[in-house]
């Protein structure tokens, strides 16, 4: 029928009503109109078990504010009665997190792109992934010739020994960082120096 028969504690807490106010209410009643097309699809499949949860329903609490909830199901009997158990889970603030870092990442993106000098991020088997413009420029090299290419081949030979011991440093977890400073080679075979940090990211 859709009505509430009983609810927790911890229910109640959440919608803001008491256990008489919540058994004279149906799922219609805690979720928002514009939603309840699909509130109600899901709760039908739910019941035929077509699947135990359905992901960030808005759920309306009684005093007007909203949240979104992850509700899982099970059949169960009461009485001889039928019912079925919902068990909701606040995911509101999960996806605040996520949306901020969307946002995070796409500042990032931006200030990847855009910054004056030269970023490039490296495997930890020290093959190029993608690198910014300015990285390029001054490689004298276009992306599609860096990514996948040995970071070392474009050190110079007589560098490439202080480089390795410095990553492998940095790799083992034994500086939390590092700076070198070394010759690269240009495509034409000239030598420009450089000064490289190195700091870890995740992604």
């Amino acid at each position: 029928t859709r009505r509430f028969h009983l609810a927790n504690p911890a229910m109640l807490r959440i919608l803001g009503y008491t256990q008489g106010e919540i058994t004279a209410l149906s799922v219609n009643d805690i979720h928002p109109a514009a939603d309840l097309p699909r509130v109600i699809d899901c709760f039908e499949r739910q019941s035929r078990g077509e699947f135990v949860t359905a992901t960030e329903l808005p759920v309306l609490r009684k005093d007007g504010s909203v949240f979104l909830a992850d509700i899982s199901s099970a059949p169960l009997q009461l009485d001889g009665t039928p019912y079925l158990l919902g068990v909701f889970r606040d995911v509101t603030q999960r996806r605040q997190m996520e949306t901020a870092l969307r946002d995070s990442e796409a500042r990032f993106r931006i200030a990847f792109e855009h910054a004056p000098i030269g970023m490039a991020l490296v495997a930890t088997d020290g093959r190029f992934l993608p690198m910014n413009p300015a990285f390029c420029r001054i490689q004298k090299r276009s992306a599609d010739e860096l990514v996948g290419m040995p970071f070392l081949g474009l050190v110079h030979p007589d560098d490439r020994e202080a480089c390795t011991r410095n990553m492998g440093k940095f790799l083992a977890g034994e500086i939390a960082s590092c700076q070198m400073e070394s010759r690269g080679i240009n495509p034409d075979g000239s030598i420009h120096w450089s000064r490289t940090n190195v700091s870890p990211v995740c992604g």
